[in-house]
């Protein structure tokens, strides 16, 4: 299998402690995804090319990659589902990078670590089916957005 290596590179001179980033958009950095914070799960994750690029409040690297990371960070708990089979979702996102969701032509905001509340007209099946979003923010390999299905309660 031949993954790719992303990496999120700047030639920026101002010291990351002193810079005003406004609205959460950070520096353009490469995110290592290691099993763990020391050298050696570093060094293994760099060799499996297990790295994202971030730039301007955009995630970019392989599909599989993006999907893992935001199920990771954001945590999917269904509040409610009335007769009509709307439902109301708690979506928290965990992580230190704001996500944005696309359902058809509604786009939600998920703020770093925040929870969104989410209320979805769905089905009268007897079990809520976890909706599916485009995440406008997580572009893949492909230049397309990254397209998901929730985790709900995992």
């Amino acid at each position: 299998e031949n993954k790719l290596f992303m990496v999120g590179a700047t030639d920026s001179h101002i010291p990351t402690a002193s810079a005003n980033y406004a609205d959460g958009i950070y520096r353009t950095m490469t995110l290592i995804l290691a099993k763990e914070n020391n050298e050696k799960c570093l060094k293994e994750a760099l060799k499996a090319r297990r790295t994202l690029a971030y730039c301007g409040g955009h995630l970019i690297g392989e599909a599989q990659l993006l999907t893992d990371f935001f199920n990771a960070a954001v945590d999917v708990k269904l509040l409610s589902k009335d007769s009509k089979g709307t439902c109301t979702y708690a979506l928290t996102n965990n992580s230190s990078i704001g996500l944005k969701l696309m359902r058809g032509p509604v786009e939600y905001d998920l703020p770093a670590l925040q929870v969104t509340m989410i209320t979805l007209k769905g089905n009268r099946q007897k079990k809520a089916v976890a909706p599916k979003f485009v995440v406008k923010n997580m572009w893949h390999t492909d230049n397309q957005n990254l397209s998901l299905q929730l985790e709900v309660n995992k």
